[in-house]
């Protein structure tokens, strides 16, 4: 009886289009005015990414924007113009929460800057 029940839900997941859950948490540090990136490849349905955390001895930026974008998401961001092509974003802030909707099959890349005159101790956690 046990087996058919955890069949028959592997099945309605298999159907229903249950895909794993994206969660990543990275710790890392961000020298004064440093750049870190983050691709996170795109799934077939239409997801909420969540980003959230915060930074310790600095404050940092946070964008999200879609890989496609990429090269003028970031001359924009360079030029205090984000909210162009940014799907969510946060600047000078040592707690992040955001949430960014991703179009299905699309992948995102996650920008985190150091916008202080400090190193940035940075706990990170995305997931959808």
């Amino acid at each position: 009886m046990k087996t058919r029940l955890a069949c028959l839900l592997l099945v309605v997941c298999w159907v229903a289009g249950c895909t794993p859950r994206f969660n990543d948490h990275r710790q890392f540090q961000l020298e004064v005015g440093e750049i870190s990136t983050f691709i996170i490849d795109g799934v077939a349905r239409k997801r909420e990414l969540r980003v959230t955390g915060n930074s310790t001895g600095g404050t940092i930026d946070v964008y999200v924007y879609l890989e496609e974008n990429q090269d003028e998401a970031e001359r924009l961001i360079t030029l205090g113009k984000s909210g162009t092509l940014t799907i969510a974003g946060v600047e000078n802030a040592a707690e992040v929460n955001l949430i960014a909707s991703v179009p299905a099959e699309k992948n995102v890349i996650v920008m985190v800057r150091n916008s202080s005159r400090e190193v940035a101790d940075i706990d990170l956690k995305m997931t959808d």
